[in-house]
């Protein structure tokens, strides 16, 4: 209900913002000349903005879960290289606590 009650409200002042900013304004960009109303001219320039806005926090939540996720499989490869190192030095304890059976 209250997410009714403030799209409504937005939706009202939305309106205002294009009555008061019906002039037109003359864009020229290279060689083109383009006519149109400042509301609509700034509502553009305005979801360009929440358009790239939204890329660029994209782009940093890629990033940061990119870079969580290499360390994790570095702390998971760092454990299994222990867990080796330990494998290794527990063969070498049997083989040496073994006796010699080529002596029997």
């Amino acid at each position: 209900m209250v997410k009714i009650i403030i799209g409504i409200i937005i939706g009202i002042l939305l309106i205002i913002f294009i009555i008061q900013n019906t002039i037109n304004v003359n864009i020229a960009f290279f060689t083109g000349k383009i006519s149109i109303p400042l509301a609509i001219l700034l509502l553009i320039i305005l979801l360009i903005g929440i358009f790239l806005g939204f890329i660029f926090t994209e782009i940093a939540v890629f990033r940061k879960k990119l870079k969580t996720h290499k360390k994790e499989k570095d702390k998971v490869e760092k454990e299994r290289q222990k867990q080796e190192k330990n494998n290794d030095k527990n063969k070498k304890k049997k083989i040496k606590s073994e006796p010699d059976q080529s002596e029997e």
